[in-house]
């Protein structure tokens, strides 16, 4: 199984210094037959929101490459 990007988007709006502290956080958006979705949202250490992103995976069989389902082994530890 590979997971090549479909889609990746970045809204940025402050930028980060050097040596300041950041916090990521990463939620899953969406797992539906052969994508997951990803939002990150970057943070500094006063909460001010530097940026966010959103990335879309496909789940593709390593040897076609063409798009498959999800694994359910996956999609269970998701939703749980």
């Amino acid at each position: 199984m590979i997971l090549p990007v479909r889609d990746f988007t970045v809204r940025y709006f402050k930028p980060a210094k050097y040596d300041d502290e950041v916090f990521l956080k990463t939620t899953l958006v969406e797992l539906t037959g052969a994508k997951i979705a990803f939002e990150f949202i970057l943070e500094n250490s006063e909460a001010t929101k530097l940026c966010v992103a959103t990335i879309v995976l496909v789940f593709c069989d390593k040897k076609s490459g063409r798009p498959t389902r999800a694994p359910e082994k996956l999609v269970k530890l998701f939703s749980a």
